[in-house]
């Protein structure tokens, strides 16, 4: 068993790293043309590529454990395969269910607390923005004739004014410094997919034949990216746990199975753990699009992840019992 334990967390170390490159690489591309546009601040592209990195975090934590444990399964199963009997079920002893079972639940609370940590300065980076908006305001409120103070996140400057009271200005984000936007009052979420002004005045500088275009509204909301950002329904800590505990059950799950039913096959392991672990990622990211949804539908996560595990283990068997050489 302890050979088994180790091998399982090598491989499930390796695969969550490629995991995390490979997440943190595709997220990156999905932005690259707003990092790379000339109107966006350089000290705004560091918070961001922080949430990209705690989100990659915990899609390689739901791709890593289970695609992990189950290829370190497989190899257990296909070195110790001599060893077996036709009577022998498991060279692991009589009690490796449990002692499987708890090794699982140490180590997803040794994960939940490392992602936890991760989650905790990535899953809310309006709190950079809005600690950097509350201090420059209240500077300006101090000392009225004082230049205006720079919000690099934002990309927008606090205006200070001896007869008016302190105003946000700043370039339109994707105009090309055509358009700014003048607001009163600004209100960030912590999740940054929500950026609500009051007194808001939008304008456009001419080009060309373009006139001058001015609009102002008493309320304005402005919506992030939401491929990139994670809404803040979840805390650190209730994501940590829906993603690490995912994890740690599909790849519990999945050395079960292999070595009850003795598979050596690779394709196997992968069909049993990245089909499932697969569906646990893009469940997650559904229900992180549809940000104004409850908190039960997280439940769906690890739901569907072990409906498909469910499925792609019977497919198997059934594979198996047409072909033996399938899964031998």
């Amino acid at each position: 068993m302890p050979k088994l334990l180790w091998n399982c967390l090598i491989a499930a170390f390796f695969a969550w790293v490629i995991a995390l490159f490979s997440a943190f690489l595709g997220l990156t591309l999905t932005i690259l043309s707003w990092l790379r546009a000339p109107d966006v601040p350089k000290a705004a592209v560091f918070p961001v590529l922080l949430v990209i990195f705690g989100k990659s975090a915990e899609l390689a934590t739901l791709l890593g454990i289970p695609i992990g444990f189950a290829l370190a399964a497989r190899g257990f199963v296909q070195s110790t395969r001599s060893k077996l009997s036709a009577t022998t079920m498991t060279p692991l002893g009589p009690h490796w269910r449990a002692v499987l079972g708890l090794s699982c639940a140490l180590g997803a609370a040794l994960g939940i607390a490392c992602l936890a940590c991760i989650n905790y300065w990535s899953l809310a980076p309006g709190r950079m923005a809005r600690s950097a908006l509350t201090s420059a305001r209240e500077r300006c409120l101090a000392d009225p004739g004082a230049p205006g103070d720079p919000i690099p996140v934002l990309g927008a400057t606090w205006i200070c004014g001896k007869s008016r009271i302190p105003r946000l200005e700043g370039p339109l984000p994707g105009s090309n410094h055509r358009g700014w936007f003048s607001a009163g009052d600004v209100q960030v979420s912590d999740d940054l997919l929500t950026v609500n002004l009051e007194d808001v005045r939008l304008g456009v500088r001419p080009s060309g034949r373009v006139p001058m275009l001015q609009l102002r509204t008493l309320h304005a909301s402005v919506h992030g990216v939401r491929a990139v950002f994670r809404p803040a329904q979840l805390g650190p800590w209730s994501r940590a746990i829906l993603g690490v505990g995912t994890g740690f059950l599909l790849g519990g799950l999945g050395i079960h199975q292999i070595v009850i039913n003795r598979w050596t096959r690779r394709k196997v392991a992968w069909a049993l753990s990245g089909t499932s672990a697969l569906s646990a990622c893009v469940a997650l990211m559904l229900v992180d699009i549809k940000a104004g949804g409850t908190l039960s539908n997280y439940l769906w996560v690890p739901l569907a992840s072990v409906v498909v595990f469910a499925l792609a283990d019977r497919l198997i068997h059934r594979l198996a019992r047409k072909s033996p050489a399938v899964v031998a």
